[in-house]
């Protein structure tokens, strides 16, 4: 009989990430940070010297300021970028579970609302426009606790046992997705809730391998999803930047006036509402440049 070493592998997986929730979840938060916070220092020398950090992170980093910044200073946004994504998952832990929804939506505070609501009034559904700045996830568990309709695109991670417990933190802060995994399914439901008049947060500053389109992003060309500006046109649903920042009091979630402004949507082509939505997605970076997350090849043709 074959020793099944996946099943133990998974449940020993499992069993770590289990503790993790119910460990993070219950230490005052900033016990939780001082935890990732160590782990960053002692992790992050390692990190450093690892070609694929220098390949990604800081290369990117060049692309984007390397006509405006030394290399100290690339190198210090790294070093903060890399401080907020250690400490993503315990924050995530922290504030996605139920008994923390009070201190939630206390230290997650949302400026902007009434872009929202007027865009929701009009009745054709709302795209929103996302980046994965550091607290995205934060920023769905924030938004599914409002009282606006709100669904997420999500792509399954290739790791069962994290994609098991993403879907149930989801399920657990009651977070609506869509698959897009199975783009002609999730093509359907994207029109049905924005027929049914809700949000349909897609964040679109990712390469995009397929069906993407070449618009300039920090000054260069880039594989660009061009979802938001199809789906816009298509259906009049007017485009919301929704973006969330890490304060020193907590996190704000930004939500900005829609990018037509009060031009008819129709008089816009995809190429230029994708230029506009690029250029929104790098103002906001600029302002909080150690807050996207800088590891994904973005610029990659």
């Amino acid at each position: 009989m074959k020793f099944p070493l996946k099943k133990v592998r998974y449940a020993m997986a499992e069993g770590v990430l289990n503790t993790a929730q119910y460990t993070i979840s219950r230490l005052p938060l900033v016990i939780n940070r001082l935890m990732m916070d160590t782990l960053f220092y002692i992790s992050y020398p390692i990190v450093r010297l690892v070609p694929t950090f220098r390949r990604t992170v800081l290369k990117n980093l060049a692309t984007a300021f390397g006509k405006e910044l030394t290399q100290e200073e690339i190198g210090d946004i790294a070093r903060r970028s890399m401080r907020h994504i250690f400490r993503m998952p315990g924050d995530f832990l922290y504030y996605g579970s139920p008994r923390r929804h009070d201190r939630l939506k206390r230290d997650i505070t949302i400026s902007g609302m009434e872009h929202l609501r007027s865009a929701i009034a009009k009745g054709k559904g709302v795209i929103g426009l996302g980046a994965h700045m550091t607290g995205f996830l934060l920023l769905t568990t924030r938004l599914a606790q409002g009282d606006v309709p709100f669904v997420i695109l999500t792509k399954d991670q290739r790791n069962a046992v994290i994609r098991n417990k993403l879907k149930h933190l989801k399920d657990l802060n009651g977070v609506r997705y869509i698959d897009v995994d199975s783009p002609d399914k999730g093509k359907g439901e994207i029109m049905r809730c924005l027929a049914n008049n809700e949000l349909v947060y897609l964040i679109a500053d990712e390469r995009k391998k397929r069906d993407g389109m070449l618009v300039p992003f920090f000054g260069k060309e880039a594989m660009t999803a061009v979802g938001p500006a199809v789906f816009s046109l298509k259906t009049g649903a007017p485009i919301i930047p929704i973006f969330i920042a890490s304060k020193e009091e907590g996190f704000v979630i930004d939500i900005l006036p829609p990018l037509n402004g009060a031009a008819d949507m129709q008089e816009h082509s995809v190429f230029e509402l994708t230029c506009l939505a690029n250029r929104t997605i790098e103002n906001y970076i600029r302002k909080y440049p150690d807050q996207w997350v800088w590891m994904q090849q973005r610029w990659r043709m």
